[in-house]
């Protein structure tokens, strides 16, 4: 894998880390990705094609993730971060996006 789009994933992994306990880089190669979940919700970032591309989702009753609520691609690490933390921390506040 590259190693800028490793440095990438590990920079968001450990900025939400600092947050949220349930963060973990998962995968391996080109299907690395990191997994967030707090709250009832989770997300995953993953590179693509330079940018960072999230996908959304709710847990399901068995904390499986039930479909993707949205996706959304950002250019930066940062807007990564912020957009995944802004998901977790909107549940049970009346918030979805």
């Amino acid at each position: 894998m590259n190693a800028i789009i490793d440095k990438r994933l590990n920079d968001i992994a450990e900025a939400l880390k600092a947050k949220f306990s349930e963060t973990a880089l998962r995968g391996s190669g080109s299907a690395r990705f990191v997994y967030v979940q707090a709250n009832g919700r989770a997300a995953e970032a993953s590179i693509d094609n330079d940018a960072v591309w999230i996908e959304f989702w709710d847990a399901g009753v068995d904390d499986d993730p039930i479909p993707s609520v949205r996706e959304k691609t950002v250019n930066t690490a940062n807007e990564a971060q912020t957009e995944i933390a802004y998901w977790l921390m909107s549940a049970g506040a009346g918030g979805d996006e």
